[in-house]
C-alpha cells in the first residue's frame, strides 16, 4: 500500500483590503473627490430594488433523433475497434 505524506502549513493571516489597494489609483483618487455623503442623505430613504438584467446566450442544445442516432454509431466503432472486427459499409 501506497504511504501517503500530510504536510502542515503555517495558516497566514490575509492581507488587509487596504494594504492591497494602489492608493495613487485613478479609481482610488476619483472616490476620495466624491462627497458620499451628499449621497447617503438624498438617497437614504428611497426603497430601492436591485435586479440583474445581464443576459446571457445560451448555448443549450437538446438532444435529438440525429445526435443519438450519431452516439450509437460512434460507440459501436469503438467496440468494434477494440475488440478487431472490421466493418464495412453498406
Amino acid at each position: 500500500m501506497k504511504k501517503i505524506t500530510i504536510y502542515k502549513t503555517a495558516r497566514t493571516v490575509p492581507p488587509m483590503l487596504n494594504d492591497i489597494i494602489n492608493k495613487r489609483h485613478e479609481l482610488v483618487l476619483l472616490a476620495d473627490t466624491i462627497d458620499w455623503q451628499y449621497f447617503e442623505k438624498e438617497f437614504k430613504n428611497e426603497k430601492w430594488h436591485l435586479s440583474d438584467t445581464t443576459i446571457q446566450e445560451n448555448f443549450t442544445t437538446f438532444p435529438t433523433d440525429a445526435k443519438l442516432c450519431k452516439k450509437v454509431i460512434d460507440k459501436c466503432n469503438k467496440i468494434a475497434k477494440k475488440t478487431g472486427i472490421k466493418l464495412r459499409r453498406t
